[in-house]
């Protein structure tokens, strides 16, 4: 959905991401996507995934790819960016 799409929304949703300026996948509902249970791990040295877009896929695909090892069941925490925490 677009950027506008998303922000009008009622009830509004805390679960949006913004893979390209201007377009949003919506995670809010609970069936849409696991990715909506990643927490931000409020600093890089505790970030042990990231978010990795495919630009060329119809629809535009995002997925989670790991950047450290990690154990069975630990968290995967990502950086939500320097926007969301204002």
């Amino acid at each position: 959905m677009t950027k506008a799409q998303f922000d009008a929304q009622i009830p509004e949703s805390d679960y949006g991401i913004e893979p390209k300026k201007g377009y949003v996948i919506d995670g809010k509902n609970t069936q849409s996507s696991n990715m909506r249970n990643i927490n931000d791990g409020k600093s890089k040295k505790r970030n042990n995934v990231r978010f990795s877009t495919d630009f060329k896929a119809v629809p535009l695909k995002v997925s989670v790819k790991a950047t450290k090892k990690i154990n069975r069941l630990q968290e995967f925490l990502v950086s939500y960016g320097p926007n969301y925490w204002r």
